[in-house]
């Protein structure tokens, strides 16, 4: 009959599985990783930001005219600017991660036959610090011209560790699983797989509070839902070139340093290797003489 833990009995499994304890404290210092949407609102927003046109306030509500005013200050005018891309390469941004994360999670098989978990780990957070980092760099230098095609490939590039990351924590887990039964010789499945749901609604929760605080910092003017086109497209107050690189940082320079933060816990991993081998080997051993015991 199936056996619903308590919360306390939860707690008890925890405190028993040390390699649980790594991937959970991994997650909450990768907390990056739940900045998928706001990554993907943000970059959408750099993008209509360096390709905007000026709408003036007594135009609104009229058949749009798009006018092309280099370098006007809506700060001093009072005016609105009108976004311009087409509706395709919006929707591209926003797909542009995932699609990205595709093909690491189709190779992340074949990782496994010559690395271990540790190391693929700890390999795909350091790639995301130097893609999240290099990005910074080369879209920094004018945040007003945005490449888009540059931007594709950084998007998707970056999709890559969160693929990886994606699915290496079931991994993970199905790994403390059975150091957990190597340990105490319990086997806690249940129990150690909710916390899967658990780790990626903290990641999102800290990842929303983080991009909250440190947004609130910047003088970021927030979007107008009811400012709209007759076309009904949505008007962009324009945002100062501080608070454009502001945003910027807030995709690339904040997760490259919670790359770097993830991989700390990871380091204490010693279910690894020899260890890792060691303990499957006995387990399976148990596992038989469980089977031959009860057959006899």
């Amino acid at each position: 009959m199936d056996h619903t833990p308590s919360f306390k009995e939860t707690f008890v499994v925890l405190g028993k599985n040390k390699l649980l304890l790594i991937v959970i404290a991994a997650s909450v210092l990768g907390f990056h990783y739940g900045y998928r949407q706001p990554m993907r609102g943000l970059y959408r927003q750099l993008h209509y930001y360096s390709e905007l046109y000026r709408l003036p306030p007594d135009l609104y509500g009229l058949p749009a005219r798009r006018t092309k005013h280099p370098g006007t200050q809506c700060g001093r005018c009072g005016s609105l600017r009108l976004l311009d891309p087409s509706r395709t390469i919006v929707t591209t941004l926003t797909v542009a991660i995932g699609v990205g994360m595709v093909p690491a999670m189709a190779i992340f098989p074949l990782l496994r036959k010559k690395f271990s978990l540790k190391q693929i780990y700890i390999g795909s957070a350091l790639f995301g610090f130097a893609v999240h980092g290099l990005c910074y760099v080369i879209l920094a230098q004018d945040v007003t011209k945005i490449n888009i095609f540059i931007l594709w490939i950084f998007l998707f590039l970056m999709g890559l560790p969160l693929g990886i990351y994606n699915v290496i924590t079931y991994a993970l887990i199905a790994d403390s699983i059975d150091y957990l039964e190597w340990k105490t010789g319990e086997r806690q499945e249940g129990v150690c797989f909710a916390f899967q749901t658990f780790l990626s609604k903290v990641n999102a929760a800290i990842a929303t509070f983080v991009f909250g605080q440190l947004l609130a910092q910047t003088d970021f003017k927030a979007v107008d839902k009811s400012l709209v086109d007759n076309a009904g497209r949505q008007i962009f107050f324009e945002q100062s070139g501080s608070t454009q690189k502001m945003l910027l940082a807030l995709v690339t320079i904040v997760p490259a340093v919670g790359f770097i933060l993830t991989i700390i816990p990871m380091f204490f991993n010693k279910y690894t290797g020899k260890v890792k081998a060691q303990a499957q080997a006995e387990l399976e051993a148990k596992r038989e003489k469980l089977m031959e015991s009860e057959e006899a």
